[in-house]
This record gives structure tokens, C-alpha cells and sequence, in this order.
């Protein structure tokens, strides 16, 4: 009896793995999830402004101080038009960490390499800032991943 019960169970194992692929026409089932494409930016429609649109997705920025007090360890600017960057807020001699994040847009590019980039905060975790707060600057991405940055 318990062999009986086994080889069924087995047999039902087996059945429902080699069924496992196929829909009810005994045809494989394409179990490949679709295709997920990032986000293009909304930027200006010129070569250079979207090669360096490119460059500004791929190459996140480390060290940057939009202001005296903040501090951020790295910006990411995103390909749907955002971006997010962890830092720090020091007051005095102690740090802060926190977070902000918002959403980008840039001027036509001066070179595939060089456009005027302004973001604005839409959430933030850092004492003293305000959602609303922008920052716009001339972003120069270097050979070497770091930027040139002058304030506009």
C-alpha cells in the first residue's frame, strides 16, 4: 500500500514538473519576463545635449556642497528626471546624515560634456533645508568621472 502511494505521488511530482512549462495546448510557455528599457530623460533633442545627459546618468557626483552647511557623499542623477543624494548637514562640530532627493532638468549642452543642470528638492531629510530649495550649476564632467561645478 505504501508503495502504491509513493509511486502515485511520484508520478503526480513528475507529471506536474514536466507540465510546468506548457499551457493547455502542450505548447512551452515563454516564461521570459518582459524587457525593462531605462528611462530616457526628458532633455534638449541635440546630440550634444543628450550625450551628456548620458554622461550625467552614468557618472555619479561625490563630494558636492550645494551649500556651506550640506554635504553630499553622492548624487545620482536618474533617467526619468530625478535624483537622489545622501549626505550630511554639519552643524558646528557634529554631522547630520540625511537624504534629499527631487527631480533635474538641463539647458541645451555647450559641449558633450558641459550643460547647465538645475534640481530642485521634492523630499529632504537635512536640518535646515526646505523642499523647494534649487540649485543650478554649470556641471563640467572631466575624462576622470569627477565634475567641474559653477554656480549659476
Amino acid at each position: 500500500m505504501r508503495r502504491t502511494v509513493l509511486i502515485s505521488c511520484l508520478a503526480l511530482t513528475a507529471s506536474g514538473t514536466a507540465l510546468a512549462g506548457k499551457n493547455k495546448k502542450g505548447k512551452k510557455k515563454n516564461n521570459t519576463p518582459p524587457t525593462v528599457e531605462a528611462p530616457e530623460p526628458e532633455v534638449p533633442d541635440d546630440a550634444k545635449s543628450k550625450k551628456f545627459s548620458k554622461k550625467l546618468i552614468e557618472t555619479p557626483m561625490k563630494h558636492f556642497r550645494p551649500v556651506d552647511q550640506l554635504s553630499y557623499n553622492d548624487l545620482l542623477f536618474k533617467g526619468d528626471n530625478t535624483w537622489h543624494a545622501e549626505g550630511k548637514v554639519t552643524l558646528g562640530f557634529e554631522d547630520d546624515a540625511c537624504s534629499e532627493s527631487g527631480t533635474w532638468t538641463m539647458d541645451a549642452a555647450e559641449e558633450d560634456n558641459a550643460a547647465t543642470v538645475s534640481w530642485v528638492v521634492t523630499q529632504t531629510t537635512c536640518i535646515g533645508r526646505e523642499v523647494g530649495a534649487q540649485t543650478r550649476a554649470l556641471l563640467t564632467i572631466k575624462n576622470d568621472g569627477n565634475y567641474d561645478v559653477r554656480m549659476r
